[in-house]
């Protein structure tokens, strides 16, 4: 009888043991994940990230009257950042491109995928983004389908770029 009590006393201490390091390994694997996605769960629960030190000196005022009128001058904003960024090359005559010249070849892995857009301030509202190809095919010009083809569907659709993980992590690499 006595033997049996000790080898209860020893299974519940050997199943306590294992619960034990079973229950550790889950909390200290809890602690990593939130800790490496701390600023994501934060946001999902709604909870402020940052510290305020003096609050009377944190609130800024809109220079906007409405919501509308602050996304007219974002897109205003966007449209003449733009028009002034785009860059030619020296013009020896060819540019703008007219009359029977409306052949046009679009090369990288880019012209088919291009990064619209970052996180945060770099958002970009995609619903009203065309493609290069369409942009180009709306202003008249005829893109060299083989050439898109390669990078859409053929041997150039492996130059994909990878995705990054929430945390930043992989490997973010221009192919060309």
């Amino acid at each position: 009888m006595a033997k049996n009590k000790q080898k209860n006393v020893v299974r519940r201490s050997i199943f306590m043991y294992v619960f034990a390091a079973i229950l550790a390994g889950i909390f200290i694997t809890l602690t990593i994940v939130t800790s490496m996605y701390s600023t994501l769960i934060s946001n999902v629960l709604d909870q402020d990230v940052t510290e305020i030190e003096n609050e009377a000196e944190a609130i800024y005022t809109s220079d906007y009257d409405s919501y509308d009128d602050l996304k007219a001058a974002q897109e205003a904003l966007g449209s003449q950042i733009i028009e002034e960024g785009a860059v030619l090359l020296k013009n020896n005559g060819t540019l703008p491109l007219a009359g029977d010249l409306t052949d046009v070849s679009l090369l990288g892995q880019n012209s088919v995928d291009p990064v619209y857009s970052g996180h945060g301030s770099g958002n970009v509202n995609l619903d009203e983004v065309s493609s290069l190809r369409e942009s180009f095919e709306n202003a008249g010009f005829t893109v060299n389908p083989d050439l898109w083809d390669f990078y859409m569907n053929g041997p150039g659709s492996d130059y994909r770029k990878e995705v990054t993980s929430v945390t930043g992590s992989g490997d973010y690499r221009v192919n060309e």
